[in-house]
């Protein structure tokens, strides 16, 4: 079967009408936290999305430093005056690229759109940890994003080396010398 627009557009409006909320289906309550929280994002959402044509076409180069920090600006703002997360996804989305370019991007030190790009990852970032440190009930949503976007984590690996010393050959005198410099530096 080829996907049709008119049959799915009608598919969607009967599942809608039939629901008790034109949002929910029946059978979600549509006065849990949840659901408002779902109706509200998506509200907030559609600010960002609808007037993707007024944009730059699909992978637009934003060969212009200053439009791209202009874009990106604009995109923060309209997250944070529309109560929207800032992701890097919603922001491929708001500049109508792929996330794979912004990533393409990032990585490549010979683009000289890499320095913005990791700029707004990093405000970002920072926009995302903020929500994260100070919500009220349970932040793991928002921790979870935070390690898988930005591969933070709650573990601090310490590798010590010198040498060819191995610590199962350090005597118990040398070990505690090392783990009191150690709790020091903390």
């Amino acid at each position: 079967m080829n996907y049709n627009k008119n049959v799915s557009e009608m598919n969607v409006e009967e599942k809608i009408s039939s629901s008790s909320n034109m949002c929910m289906p029946k059978n979600v309550s549509n006065k849990s936290a949840c659901t408002v929280s779902f109706i509200n994002t998506n509200s907030n959402l559609k600010h960002i999305l609808q007037n993707k044509e007024d944009k730059h076409p699909y992978n637009y180069k934003y060969d212009d430093i200053k439009e791209l920090e202009e874009a990106y600006n604009d995109f923060i703002l309209l997250c944070l005056n529309n109560s929207l997360y800032p992701t890097m996804e919603l922001l491929a989305c708001y500049l109508n690229v792929s996330s794979d370019w912004l990533t393409r991007v990032y990585n490549n030190k010979n683009d000289k759109r890499c320095t913005t790009i990791k700029r707004v990852r990093e405000i970002i970032k920072a926009i995302l940890t903020q929500h994260a440190l100070t919500k009220e009930g349970n932040p793991a949503g928002n921790i979870f994003h935070l390690k898988a976007t930005f591969g933070m984590s709650e573990n601090n690996v310490i590798t010590l080396q010198s040498g060819n010393t191995n610590y199962d050959s350090l005597t118990s005198e040398q070990r505690n010398e090392i783990l009191n410099a150690l709790e020091e530096s903390n």
